[in-house]
């Protein structure tokens, strides 16, 4: 890509970005908002630099614990997911719950387990691999399992155009 092309794509969402925040800062100023509603961009800015030192050791153990409940969420659900979907029970008996359990919003699901589980590094692990591993079990599809079958949805099934923007 070429340097004029690179900066008249990266150009619009910069300036809309620095926008925002220059709009956030003077409507700050302009209606008196108290800083404990909403601080001021700048203000946080301040409040990064001078609390740096005790925000990294926890913004650290926040990355690690969010990092290893992922790849236990997609180790356990793809496994589960993979199994529902090569079992016609499982996928028979399962399938209720799994929509049933898709229904509930995720957020009402985290203090119920925050509750059950605790607090600490663990049940920070424990509680967003629980809540992803859905994405994996729902994709656990029955598919069928003959060759007439296969061959009519492969015949039926749309093909994925891609572009160079991404899927169309």
């Amino acid at each position: 890509m070429k340097p004029n092309a690179l900066l008249r794509r990266a150009l619009p969402p910069a300036a809309a970005i620095a926008l925002f925040f220059l709009a956030w800062e003077l409507g700050c100023l302009a209606f008196n908002v108290d800083e404990f509603i909403l601080p001021r961009p700048s203000v946080a800015i301040a409040a990064y630099f001078q609390w740096q030192e005790a925000i990294w050791p926890n913004a650290l153990q926040t990355l690690f614990t969010t990092l290893v409940g992922l790849m236990l969420a997609i180790a356990a659900g793809t496994l589960i997911g993979a199994l529902i979907g090569y079992s016609a029970l499982l996928y028979d008996a399962l399938y209720p719950l799994l929509v049933a359990f898709n229904s509930i919003p995720k957020v009402a699901i985290v203090p119920v387990l925050v509750i059950w589980v605790g607090i600490g590094t663990v049940p920070a692990i424990r509680v967003p691999t629980t809540v992803a591993q859905y994405a994996f079990w729902s994709q656990g599809k029955r598919y069928p399992v003959n060759e007439k079958a296969r061959i009519k949805l492969k015949m039926t099934t749309p093909t994925t155009q891609v572009s160079s923007r991404g899927f169309l």
